[in-house]
């Protein structure tokens, strides 16, 4: 691994021979990065791998996602494992159904959004919440993907956010990655807003949540701040958004048998649970 490439890894257990028990993949492609989770057949937690690079190399550079795919076991077990796969990018656009309509919705994203020659749009219909996603991701990137696991549906990460919303009042959903901030409100178990944007610290995040609130007249005092991050590493950002929000406790069911590191974790674990709750 060159010093331009990241690499994290948490295992649920310290007996690594439980990792030989995978059985389901959830993969994430990101911007600069891949974030996978691996589960057993009755979908326990096994381990969590991250992959990335630092941003002097493009943003989709096809050739590290080949060699992660290829060299890092958890991505490379196809043959017998099972895999749900969801995208992240910031050309991503929400359009309910009574606006949708297939073919236009596409040309509307381009008016939007720079779609490259070599771009895919590729679209998701959320039946309950009455919602079509739009997102755009690089078709070198889809093809890898169709490749290697097969033709099955590509989501949107935001995707997990629009799901399970069971509150009647002001819901803010805000996932952390290492460059981004995926972010969703929720009013009254209706989509209100979304935002994917980079950041450089808590502020940058906190700014951008207190003006939408600010332009739809809410109080932020008032909002249910759920939040996860990708990997251990933006655990400080994420407890410094505590200085501007009263944040929900991570989702997580904790295990006395867990490694030691699990504390470090803890959001990107509730992350997966968050996700797998949706996909599986």
């Amino acid at each position: 691994m060159d010093n331009s490439e990241l690499q994290q890894v948490y295992n649920v257990y310290s007996d690594t021979t439980s990792l030989a028990k995978i059985n389901n993949v959830i993969c994430v492609f990101m911007r600069r990065g891949i974030l996978s989770a691996g589960y057993n057949a009755a979908n326990e937690l096994l381990t969590i791998h991250f992959n990335g690079y630092k941003n002097n190399r493009p943003a989709w550079d096809t050739t590290f996602f080949e060699q992660v795919i290829t060299n890092d076991a958890l991505l490379s077990a196809a043959k017998n494992t099972r895999f749900k796969i969801l995208s992240l990018t910031e050309k991503t656009m929400v359009i309910p159904n009574a606006l949708y309509e297939n073919g236009q919705a596409e040309q509307w994203m381009e008016t939007i959004h720079y779609k490259d020659i070599k771009d895919d749009i590729l679209t998701t219909h959320l039946e309950e919440e009455k919602l079509h996603i739009l997102q755009i991701v690089p078709r070198e990137i889809t093809q890898l993907i169709k490749i290697n696991y097969g033709p099955d549906e590509v989501l949107p990460l935001m995707y997990y956010q629009c799901r399970r919303n069971d509150y009647n009042e002001q819901l803010l959903r805000c996932c952390i990655t290492n460059e981004q901030v995926v972010m969703t409100l929720h009013l009254n178990k209706m989509l209100l807003w979304h935002r994917i944007c980079d950041y450089s610290n808590a502020a940058d995040i906190a700014f951008e949540i207190l003006d939408v609130c600010r332009q739809q007249q809410l109080d932020h005092t008032k909002l249910i701040f759920e939040s996860n991050c990708t990997t251990a590493a933006e655990r400080t950002v994420m407890s410094n958004l505590g200085n501007f929000f009263k944040l929900e406790p991570p989702s997580v069911v904790h295990k006395s048998n867990a490694s030691a590191n699990s504390s470090k974790w803890i959001y990107p674990i509730s992350l997966f649970q968050e996700i797998r709750l949706c996909v599986s």
